[in-house]
């Protein structure tokens, strides 16, 4: 029998979706040695040039125009881009990413490699840190506007990365740390595109395991991973080298169906789930913002408070967090109870919350909207002049606000519907039966967040 046929027990994982890696010329090229190492040092040339450009900017582009580059490549294009591709690639970002590159090499070069703390394997710093800086990104160091912060962020963030590096073992900061892991790892649960091993039989009865020690070929897996096990997305970063090292060909890049790891899911995690409700809340709150009457309700709000409204933000975001996390797990509760089951209410809350994971893409879509249009066109009429040199004339085209405030709400219900049918498949996976006391809670959720959602695209945008 072929290598190919091996353990075909474990080929039903395939789904009769190709393999990317059979494709000619793909897989020599994916093991090349300096396959990653390239792309990581194109990206970091961006990455320092970036810098420098923040390094040398003004501090609030409300007031100058003309040194703005650092913040638009960060919030209008490189963020928005970052999110539209999740749905298709997932984490492949961090296959290039400069922080992951410079974490890698780090540890490479030096470090005492000593295991990451057992009750800190969680994505609770990720979480406060996604918080903090969302807080902060236009209040306190107004992120999104000052080429300076922004420098000084990533700056933070690369000496964040060499510091854990030199201490602890793997990219511990990007598995662990980083906030774009955690946004990045939870959304790819939807991608259509996964890395997975063709059969789990080869896997089991290959005694070295190439892909987790590495040989002359390649490293060991960075993210904490070992390909045999590995049922979901969220941690996978297509770094290759579990392609490198494994000697029986066993590993495979495949499409899918979208969604197919809320499915699958096997064993749920608190900090996930509050961290889906807590990117939805977050997001529809900096979605208002935008809006005028949502806006002046809460500027009124904050100065009734009386806060400094640096502190208020950070408030809010955090309560509005909590309050979140609560909000479900106290409808489930009470629907359970009524229905006279004795359950685990928590366990049904945190496994449920999944399924909210297309809403929240959905939002997070809808946050990246005009931002994404901004950067592209920032990016077109940069090339139309590069270095003062006029190659072609751009005039940047209108679009309606109606118009994408439309796909705005086309985003929404797609992620509402989405969330829906999830819902229900996750019910039927689990062995129950699709009765109200089962779904009603999530039904109740969805609906709560959408009609949020709904009502806060329907108010008047903010004109500058």
């Amino acid at each position: 029998m072929s290598q190919k046929n091996d353990g075909c027990e474990g080929c039903n994982e395939r789904s009769g979706t190709p393999d990317l890696l059979e494709v000619k010329g793909v897989k020599k090229l994916v093991r090349h040695r300096y396959f990653q190492p390239a792309f990581q040092l194109v990206a970091m040339v961006f990455f320092i040039f970036i810098i420098i450009a923040g390094l040398t900017g003004g501090q609030d582009t409300r007031f100058s125009v003309e040194d703005d580059f650092a913040t638009i490549i960060v919030w209008d294009v490189w963020h928005p881009l970052l999110a539209f591709s999740i749905l298709f690639v997932g984490r492949l970002w961090c296959f290039a990413c400069p922080l992951g590159a410079i974490s890698e090499w780090t540890r490479r070069t030096f470090s005492l490699n000593r295991r990451y703390p057992e009750k800190f394997r969680n994505m609770w710093i990720a979480i406060i840190l996604f918080i903090v800086i969302s807080a902060a990104t236009k209040h306190l160091f107004r992120f999104e506007r000052n080429p300076l912060a922004t420098a000084l962020l990533l700056l933070s963030f690369i000496g964040l990365s060499v510091v854990i590096s030199l201490v602890y073992e793997k990219r511990t900061f990007c598995r662990f740390i980083c906030p774009t892991g955690i946004i990045l790892g939870v959304f790819s649960m939807i991608s259509g595109t996964e890395l997975r091993v063709k059969s789990k039989k080869v896997c089991f009865n290959h005694s070295e395991k190439e892909c987790l020690t590495g040989n002359e070929n390649g490293h060991g897996c960075s993210m904490y991973e070992f390909p045999q096990t590995l049922e979901r997305n969220s941690f996978c970063i297509f770094c290759t080298e579990c392609i490198k090292t494994c000697s029986k060909d066993n590993i495979r890049i495949s499409t899918r169906k979208f969604g197919a790891d809320i499915l699958k899911l096997r064993k749920p995690h608190l900090d996930e789930a509050f961290f889906i409700h807590s990117i939805i809340v977050i997001l529809l709150f900096k979605i208002g913002m935008e809006r005028a009457p949502f806006r002046y309700r809460i500027i009124d709000f904050v100065n009734f408070v009386g806060l400094d409204r640096n502190l208020m933000a950070l408030l809010i975001f955090a309560g509005l967090s909590i309050a979140a996390i609560g909000l479900m797990y106290l409808i489930n509760r009470a629907v359970h109870s009524r229905a006279g089951e004795k359950t685990s209410h928590l366990t049904d809350y945190v496994r449920y919350t999944y399924a909210l994971i297309p809403l929240g893409l959905g939002i997070y879509l809808i946050d990246n909207a005009f931002k994404v249009i901004r950067g592209v066109f920032y990016l077109i009429s940069q090339a139309s002049h590069p270095f003062g040199m006029e190659l072609f004339q751009f005039n940047q085209p209108a679009i309606p606000y109606e118009a994408i405030n439309f796909f705005q709400i086309l985003l929404l219900l797609g992620g509402f519907a989405a969330s829906l049918y999830f819902g229900l498949a996750m019910v039927g996976k689990n062995g129950k039966k699709v009765v109200l006391s089962n779904i009603l809670p999530l039904v109740v959720v969805v609906l709560i967040y959408t009609l949020i959602a709904l009502r806060i695209l329907t108010l008047d945008i903010l004109s500058y």
